[in-house]
Parts: structure tokens; sequence; C-alpha cells
């Protein structure tokens, strides 16, 4: 919920703020061209959203919980633990290679290290998904490595340290490189979730050091400013006017991520007067998504850029750039109008309730195996889910808890019960 609120926060009262203060050709792209008063229709359907997944959640509290026991009774075998971190980072490196191989990258200046990239074949865009997955699985080491340098309790200047440090590097490689900035968020709250839970000798979790939380987020956000520069700028000394004050303000507010209030009162706008409904074709492509589009060209596009080219009027055919997330509310009313946002709101708030009410008490218990899959679930469900759409949620999630599962099943001690 604090994701949530944070999502809300910046999307919406953030957001809200910013579009009264500015000029209309300022924020007219995110507004497609429409008055500001369209925000009063896009706001009311929120609050309405929110008042739903808020009762969903206090439901969600009354109701039966997920059985567990098999993460209480499953413990690390910490020297295959530590193996198996290496060899996820060396296979997520040769991911990077891979995809640097197959998009023909070269770096020939600074501004070429992080930037929007995209591979076209006879006019359809090439994912490289499965490149790309391999190259983030790096994440997945940095957190079974995390995890095991806090519960053991290591200082930095040793061997664990130094594989910390390792998988740290190979994580934040591949989101750099293809200039994914939300990739980089999720790192740092990865961080802060693990860090959170097992960061203390005492049972029960601590409050993270405020200094080292507030520097961490300000290493972030800087990487991340200068990065947008990247993207924007072709001489190096370019990227220097993207860390300000009014640059920080215009990235965060001012850009199409986030749950967002100007997406949701565009698509009060255009949905379904000039954009017909989905009636539930998006919340089942997830189905479909680990079908390469090489052998299935016509495949549909994702609902980012689905939704960037009929509600906004993108064109997506030759350009580098990402597409435009709707957010899961909209999504909702894409498919079923406002009963769907109100339905889709209140079981999203139930099943988030059910999560936490399950994992809570391995957590404070300092459980390993639920702080790793926690962290796999909460980030997709709380963040990426209410600022994206379902499908890539769910297909976010497999992606990790797949090969978690597996990883987990080669680093339990046998014959071990606890």
């Amino acid at each position: 919920m604090s994701f949530i609120i944070l999502n809300v926060f910046i999307g919406v009262t953030g957001r809200s703020i910013y579009i009264d203060l500015t000029s209309s050709y300022t924020h007219s792209k995110l507004l497609n061209g429409y008055s500001k008063n369209i925000l009063y229709n896009g706001q009311f359907l929120i609050i309405v959203g929110l008042i739903a997944l808020s009762l969903g959640y206090i439901l969600g509290h009354s109701t039966k919980i997920l059985n567990l026991k098999y993460i209480d009774n499953l413990e690390w075998d910490k020297k295959r633990t530590s193996l198996i971190s290496w060899l996820i980072s060396i296979v997520a490196f040769i991911g990077i290679i891979l995809f640097i191989h197959a998009m023909g990258i070269s770096i020939d200046s600074f501004v070429d290290i992080s930037k929007k990239r995209a591979l076209f074949e006879d006019g359809h865009r090439v994912t490289l998904s499965y490149n790309g997955w391999l190259a983030s699985l790096g994440s997945l080491a940095f957190a079974l490595a995390l995890i095991l340098f806090l519960s053991m309790r290591k200082r930095l200047l040793s061997k664990w340290g130094f594989l910390l440090f390792l998988t740290g590097i190979v994580t934040l490689a591949f989101p750099v490189l293809t200039s994914v900035r939300g990739q980089l968020v999720n790192f740092m709250l990865t961080i802060f979730i693990i860090w959170y839970y097992l960061g203390s000798r005492k049972s029960k979790q601590k409050r993270l050091p405020k200094m080292k939380v507030a520097l961490s987020i300000i290493m972030v956000v800087i990487i991340i400013l200068v990065m947008t520069g990247m993207r924007a700028s072709k001489n190096s000394e370019d990227v220097t006017d993207f860390v300000s004050l009014s640059s920080i303000a215009e990235n965060i507010f001012g850009s199409g991520n986030f749950f967002g209030v100007a997406k949701t009162s565009v698509a009060l706008e255009e949905i379904p007067k000039n954009v017909n409904y989905l009636y539930g074709e998006s919340l089942i492509q997830w189905i479909v998504s680990p079908i390469p589009r090489s052998l299935w060209p016509e495949k549909p596009l994702s609902l980012d850029f689905r939704f960037g080219s009929e509600v906004y009027g993108q064109d997506f055919s030759n350009n580098s750039g990402g597409g435009r997330p709707p957010g899961f509310m909209v999504e909702l009313y894409w498919n079923f109008g406002v009963v769907g946002v109100i339905v889709g709101m209140f079981f999203l708030g139930l099943f988030l309730a059910v999560l936490y009410r399950s994992f809570h008490p391995l957590l404070l218990m300092k459980n390993k195996t639920a702080v790793l899959l926690y962290s796999i679930f909460v980030l997709p469900l709380a963040m990426l889910l209410i600022g994206n759409d379902l499908s890539r949620t769910i297909v976010t999630i497999l992606k990790s808890l797949v090969p978690t599962l597996l990883i987990l099943w080669l680093i339990r001690e046998k014959n071990k019960r606890v």
C-alpha cells in the first residue's frame, strides 16, 4: 500500500499540480492537446477506483491466507547459494553480450552508453525479449547475494561483499545500457525491502537508516537524470542540463510514467467515443507473450504501444522510444468501463491484503525464502501493475518466479527442516 500511495502522490497529486502550474505548451503531450479541465473527470474515476481498492484491502484482512508451509520449512545451503549466485551472474552477463550483438550496438561516445534502443525487421519491432530475460537474471543473483550477505552479517570487504558488488554491477548494466529507468527504481526498492526485513538482529524489523536511504535515493535519481540526458543529448556536455531541480520535476511529474491522472483523463475522452472497448482482450494477452515475434510477426503489440498509438495517436513504426503504459486502472476502463474499474481495483486490494498477511509472519521471522519471494511479488503488483498493465505484470512475475523456484530447489539444505 505504501508503494501504491507513492504512485498516487507522484502520478495524481504531483502531476495535477504540475499541469496546473505549467503552460499548456509544456503539458500538451500529457493531455494529448485537451484542456486541463478534463482532469476533473480523471480525478473522479481515480477516487472511485481507490475507494474500491481500499474496500478490497480492508476485506482482505478478514479472509483466509495462503498456505506457505513449504517456505517455512526450507533452509538454504550457504555455499550452494553463493555458487548459484555466481553462475546466474555469468548467465546474465552472457545475455547482455548476446543483446549487444543482436542489436548491433556500438558505443562511440559517452552518451551512447545509455539510450533507448529498438530493432526493426520488415517494419516490425523486434524486442529480443529472451536475450533481455537472460540479462535481467542479474537481479535474481543480486537478491540472493544480498539476502545471504545480510543474514550472515558479513563485512563488505569479504568474498561475500565482492559477490554482492559484482552481482550489483551486472544487475545495473542492462537497464543502464537500454535506458530503462524503471528497473533502476525497482533495483533500489528491492534493496530497501530486503534490507528492511533482514537488516536488523532483532526478531522484528527496524526502521531503515534515514541518511543511508536518502543518499541511496539521491544517487539513483542522479543516475536516472544522467540517463535521461543521454537519451536526448548528442553531445556529452549537454547531459549536465538534466541534473537540475526543474529537470527533476519535469522527469518525475511531467513524464508519462507512474499511475497517471493525465492518462486516465485522456482515456475517458477517447474511450469509447474514438477508441473501442477491448472487452478483456488485454487481460489475457500474457498467454501469447512467450511466442517470439520472429516466429509470429503479426503478434499483437503490447498494451503500452497500443495505448500510445490508439489513444494518443503516436507513431511507433520507426521510433526507438518506449510505449505509453496506460496503468491498470485505465486498462480496466478500456476493457469494461467504470464497472471494470470498480471490480478490478477491488480484487487487486483484496489480493494485496491476502498476500501481505500470508507472508508477514515469515517476514518477521527473517525467513530468507519468504523475503526473496515477497520481493518478487510485491514490486510488480504494487509498482509495475498500477502504472502499466496486467499482462506485463504477470509476465514479469513469471520470468522471475520460475527460475527462482528452480534455484530454491537447488540451494535447499537436504534432510533439514526448521
